[in-house]
């Protein structure tokens, strides 16, 4: 170590009275800072199970998993506290859901909900905890939720909450798509014997990419998820459904 050498050679000088005995007093400091540095160093290395093989130095994972991302290059020199890989255990997986504040109140850890997946697949879930803060940005809260299952990190999904508290909600909830504004009104095109039709509606809360109907539609009644062509009367089509919470 360098600081131990510029130690030993500070003794040697004043021992020969060739240098001041403050300058050994520096070189004494010097070498204290160098060994609590040391010190320190190997504390963090043992926490983060960093070891030596007489070859070089072996890094390994505090979980069992597959490295997702490496942001290390052979070779170069890094900080103490870089990320050098990233690992991931599919089977551990844990969604970060936004809510809005009043949603947030009603969730307790333990209820259930339900992840679409992009190719339209379902997984039950389960809210582990919920944040008591909001995002300053977004100014919603965050519900973690835990899957049932292997999921890819970092893929984007849809997730239906089913919240324990509050009252039973009556409802009748459609995908955003499929409410449209004519004259400054809310309307739902709704499909019937002769195609569709427009029809007034009164909205509520929105979340997740689905609109609370409150008034204006009757349950098992299709609605269009956009509005529809003249042309094309087979516009993609939802059936309006009670939302249970």
């Amino acid at each position: 170590m360098l600081a131990q050498r510029n130690l030993a050679r500070e003794r040697y000088l004043y021992d020969q009275k060739v240098s001041a005995r403050v300058d050994l007093e520096r070189a004494q400091a010097e070498a204290a800072v160098a060994n609590a540095e040391m010190r320190r160093a190997e504390v963090a290395a043992g926490a983060a199970k960093v070891t030596r093989d007489g070859r070089g130095v072996v890094v390994s994972s505090p979980i069992a998993g597959r490295v997702t991302s490496e942001n290390v290059v052979l070779g170069a020199f890094v900080q103490p506290e870089a990320e050098l890989f990233r690992v991931a255990d599919p089977s551990k997986i844990q969604i970060e859901a936004a809510v809005s504040a009043g949603d947030a109140q009603r969730l307790a850890p333990g209820d259930r909900a339900i992840v679409e997946l992009p190719d339209g697949r379902t997984i039950e879930a389960t809210v582990r905890a919920v944040t008591p803060g909001l995002a300053g940005d977004t100014r919603a809260a965050t519900a973690v939720i835990d899957v049932a299952g292997a999921l890819q990190p970092g893929l984007a999904v849809r997730v239906r909450l089913r919240p324990s508290r509050g009252d039973t909600g009556t409802a009748i909830v459609v995908p955003e798509d499929a409410i449209q504004t004519l004259d400054g009104r809310d309307i739902v095109f709704v499909r019937t014997r002769q195609g569709f039709r427009a029809q007034a509606v009164t909205v509520g809360r929105r979340s997740a990419g689905r609109i609370e109907v409150v008034d204006g539609l009757a349950t098992g009644q299709q609605v269009a998820t956009r509005a529809p062509s003249c042309s094309r009367p087979s516009s993609p089509k939802a059936r309006a459904r009670r939302n249970r919470p």
